[in-house]
């Protein structure tokens, strides 16, 4: 009677053990879903808050969440140009003249993907930073120009919004063209600034003047004169 009843306590122990190590096994495993599931919604969340501040309330692109660039060939010769242009040096003496602009792919205000490279037309690259104030003196230049038809029809010139940052003024950079009557195409750079340091861009606001062929004709750096502005539109036209 006495083994009996050790058996029936050592059985029971047994059966104990077991099941409080199972059920240890089970908590674990439940804790480890848990916080895994707090890693993904935690990444979520902080993907969803990134890409929220590259959209304005309205849904416009303010950065290119997808910018590429690469080699471009000339329309003319079929040589290839830089993956990237060198940065206009102060002297304005530009290395570049002459080589085939890269090719560049982005995203429009609207979300629409845009790429320029040679494209068999002349066109002007304008990179303005919406906080600066030299670009928001020009980009009114430009949209006058244009009114008083001194800009031929034929050349486009896109605007690239550069170097975005909702803390500073004058944001969003859309609404800021838009309010401007900005005439033609613009789009964005990324948060790096990508497009901007393989052009080569020096400052605010920057110019290029690309040739129908793809090769550079001019870049400035900085607020220009009228004159400068139309004998430069003079060379690609």
């Amino acid at each position: 009677m006495v083994k009996s009843t050790k058996l029936t306590l050592t059985i029971g122990l047994v059966v104990f053990f077991i099941v409080a190590i199972i059920g240890t096994l089970l908590l674990a495993s439940s804790s480890e879903d848990s916080n895994g599931k707090d890693v993904v919604n935690k990444t979520k969340t902080t993907k969803v808050k990134q890409e929220s501040d590259k959209v304005s309330q309205d849904g416009s692109i303010e950065i290119s969440m997808s910018v590429k660039t690469e080699k471009s060939k000339s329309l003319t010769s079929g040589i290839e140009g830089p993956d990237k242009l060198a940065t206009l040096p102060a002297s304005g003496n530009d290395p570049e003249l002459g080589k085939t602009i890269p090719t560049i792919i982005a995203q429009q205000f609207n979300g629409d993907s845009i790429t320029l490279g040679p494209t068999g037309k002349p066109y002007v690259i304008l990179f303005v930073a919406h906080w600066c104030p030299h670009c928001q003196r020009e980009i009114p230049v430009f949209v006058g120009l244009n009114n008083e038809n001194k800009i031929p029809k034929n050349i486009e010139v896109y605007a690239v919004a550069t170097s975005t940052d909702k803390t500073r003024p004058n944001f969003p950079p859309s609404k800021w063209l838009e309010k401007e009557n900005w005439p033609w195409k613009s789009f964005a750079d990324n948060e790096s600034s990508q497009l901007g340091e393989v052009l080569g861009v020096s400052g605010y606001p920057f110019a290029i003047y690309v040739n129908a062929d793809g090769s550079i004709a001019a870049r400035t750096s900085g607020e220009q004169t009228q004159k400068i502005i139309l004998d430069n539109f003079k060379i690609i036209s």
